[in-house]
Order: structure tokens, then sequence, then C-alpha cells
């Protein structure tokens, strides 16, 4: 199953943006964040999104009977 994870997170949440996008991908990753920060951050799975895609593209290639 093919999956998405968005991170939506404000600036003012983290010290450095930049190297909290990057850290946050990898595996068993543990990133800090500022005091409070953890309110400012927010993840958002796609899954379900790109399951109806697949399936509606599915029902295009099925001939109705």
């Amino acid at each position: 199953m093919l999956s998405s994870i968005k991170i939506i997170f404000e600036n003012d949440a983290v010290d450095d943006p930049d190297k909290f996008a990057q850290d946050i991908n990898l595996d068993n990753a543990a990133v800090a964040v500022k005091s409070g920060g953890l309110s400012k951050i927010r993840v958002e799975k796609q899954s379900n999104e790109i399951i109806q895609i697949s399936q509606k593209q599915a029902e295009k290639k099925t001939p109705l009977e």
C-alpha cells in the first residue's frame, strides 16, 4: 500500500526548520522541538486518498457488465 506522510509545523516550534525537516525523515529519529512545540506540529497520513485514486483508476480499466 502506498502512503504519504506530510508534517506541517510552525517555524517557531523548532530551532532550525531545515534540520527538522531533514531529521524527521530518518528511521528511528529522535528530533528535538522547542517547549510547546509539539502543539505546533501536525502529521497527516494521506494513504486513504491514494487508495481512493487507485480504486477509481481500476474502475476505469474494468469494463462495465
